[in-house]
């Protein structure tokens, strides 16, 4: 690399709370998605639609990673995973339920 570029990690992207961020370097992915499952009940109506898509997108990206299946709705998400233009907080909360329900499968 050069002396004026800068490396991104792919979770860059999506503003990843350091504790998640960390947990996503040690590739602790399921440990990391529940954390992000906090995140996203704890900001619940409290923040800005742009910031829901942002934390959705980061879970699915680290659902993803660790090959965790995310049993959601069909409203939640498309096939063309299209959810930042449809993001709500009713996306949000299947979201949310499907990251809690993990616990009992991993």
């Amino acid at each position: 690399m050069g002396e004026d570029e800068v490396f991104v990690y792919p979770a860059d992207l999506y503003g990843f709370e350091n504790e998640v961020f960390d947990l996503y370097m040690d590739c602790n992915f399921i440990e990391a998605l529940k954390v992000q499952g906090k995140i996203l009940s704890r900001r619940r109506g409290h923040c800005r639609i742009w910031i829901a898509e942002d934390d959705i997108a980061g879970a699915f990206f680290l659902a993803e990673l660790g090959n965790i299946k995310l049993n959601l709705p069909s409203y939640a998400i498309s096939e063309e995973r299209s959810i930042h233009a449809n993001a709500t907080w009713r996306v949000v909360d299947a979201v949310v339920k499907a990251i809690e329900e993990l616990s009992d499968e991993y």
